[in-house]
């Protein structure tokens, strides 16, 4: 099939879940008392409030518009707890990364719906460059680095100790060579040659218990980093959600509590 007919089933494919044409975004110029990004900002506003109310599409707007300040508030929850009741959320840890996951999800879906709305890669970077670093997976590349990190380490790690128990063979090898020829009872050799097994024996125990709080030490710090790697992705999704509680589009949609509703009305009539 060729690239035409693709690009004409797509179009009829967001047509028929009431996805807006393509607008013809016009060319700003600066004004005396508005600047060209103040001019975007409104024409996009503008451009989000008109819609079909019964569409596919725009139902998923509203579903959108009505989640994200209730995740917003459970992103903060997390951001808190996470430090001020670090034992009891470690308790319910992959419960949490489930959740972080499914804000992620509602975000992208939110992100994807204003892209289909403006259709201008340019204007959705200027505009909505905290929403794509909300979204943006930094996690793969701390991955990246944690493994990289750690199998640098580990691989210089035992090269170091191969080095240090190569030497300490030599020696040990050369003492017992001359400890040998300087003793002339095969009893006098025996006894030593044990006692210095006794001793490298010893001598592993603690390296080994060395090793173990170094590896312990090597963990706690790498979990302290993710703990703060976690909060650093966080921010920008809470400051996403700022907008919202400024100007909240709660008449948008009947998924919103009654309460909300009757305070709108309430407003009104003041």
């Amino acid at each position: 099939m060729k690239k035409s007919s693709h690009n004409q089933l797509w179009k009829q494919f967001l047509h028929a879940i009431g996805v807006p044409h393509k607008p013809k975004i016009p060319v700003f110029h600066k004004e005396p008392k508005k600047s060209v990004y103040k001019q975007e900002k409104e024409y996009l506003e503008r451009l989000f409030e008109h819609h079909e109310h019964h569409s596919p599409f725009s139902k998923l707007e509203h579903l959108v518009d009505a989640v994200i300040p209730y995740l917003i508030l459970l992103l903060l929850v997390l951001i808190i707890g996470e430090f001020a009741f670090k034992e009891f959320f470690h308790q319910y840890e992959h419960q949490i990364e489930i959740l972080d996951k499914f804000i992620i999800i509602v975000f992208i879906i939110d992100l994807v719906v204003k892209y289909l709305r403006v259709r201008q890669v340019p204007m959705i970077i200027k505009h909505f460059w905290i929403d794509i670093l909300a979204v943006f997976p930094f996690y793969l590349f701390f991955r990246f680095g944690e493994t990289f990190l750690g199998l640098s380490q580990a691989a210089v790690g035992d090269t170091q100790m191969i080095v240090h128990e190569s030497v300490e063979i030599e020696k040990e090898a050369a003492r017992i060579a001359q400890e040998t020829e300087k003793a002339g009872r095969a009893i006098k050799e025996a006894g030593k040659t044990s006692r210095l097994i006794r001793e490298g024996e010893e001598i592993s125990k603690v390296a080994a218990r060395e090793a173990r709080g170094l590896q312990g030490l090597r963990a706690v710090r790498m979990t302290r980093f993710a703990r703060m790697f976690r909060l650093a992705q966080r921010i920008p999704r809470l400051i996403k959600g700022f907008h919202y509680f400024e100007k909240p589009n709660l008449q948008a949609t009947n998924m919103v509590p009654a309460v909300f509703k009757h305070y709108i009305k309430k407003e009104k009539k003041k």
